[in-house]
């Protein structure tokens, strides 16, 4: 009798933690979204993704993501802005200021001070707005500078939500859930 009680209080846990999990994968938190974007230029195109944390008034601060383009042939990460989302901080380089914001159904969707990613060896790629529908791609390495030139390559830039619902979970995610929900039938045949 002590193992089927035990059995049942490590069921009704786990179906708990598996609802727990299960709401955490579909809805990460109610003030962060995920975005995805592709730009695309006379040098160079590329595409990414980011999390971002929405600051209340409408505008995002991305707090991770890659970007991925044909200039670089590298997948690199974004860079939190500690002084977000008001503030802008300066890349590990030197070479640029940024600010991370991003404003959906806007032009300029990035802000001037642009996304920031960073790579192996030193790359950095600043993707940044200098106003409505004009947006620059800025890339530099140790040792090389600027790969653009300072002002960088103009591009086209698009960013868009993805579908809603479209987060899969995990396949133990869905074992476990399915472990708990077992568990709380054993239960329930058992108290009858």
């Amino acid at each position: 009798m002590k193992v089927f009680a035990f059995i049942k209080r490590a069921a009704l846990f786990f179906a708990l933690v598996a609802l727990g999990v299960n709401q955490a994968i579909a809805n990460p938190g109610s003030s962060s979204s995920y975005f995805t974007f592709s730009f695309a230029g006379p040098q160079v195109s590329g595409s990414g993704d980011f999390w971002a944390t929405a600051n209340g008034d409408g505008t995002y601060t991305a707090t991770s993501g890659s970007e991925t383009d044909s200039a670089t042939g590298e997948t690199i990460s974004l860079i939190g802005n500690a002084s977000a989302p008001w503030g802008t901080s300066y890349s590990p380089s030197g070479a640029f200021y940024y600010d991370d914001q991003y404003q959906p159904n806007n032009d300029p969707i990035i802000l001037l001070g642009g996304l920031m990613f960073t790579g192996a060896n030193g790359l950095e790629v600043n993707l940044w707005s200098t106003g409505p529908d004009s947006y620059v791609y800025d890339g530099w390495t140790p040792g090389n500078g600027y790969s653009f030139g300072s002002g960088g390559t103009p591009i086209t830039f698009a960013a868009e939500d993805p579908p809603v619902g479209s987060s899969v979970p995990e396949p133990a995610t869905v074992a476990l859930f399915g472990l708990g929900i077992l568990g709380l039938a054993l239960m329930r045949r058992k108290s009858i």
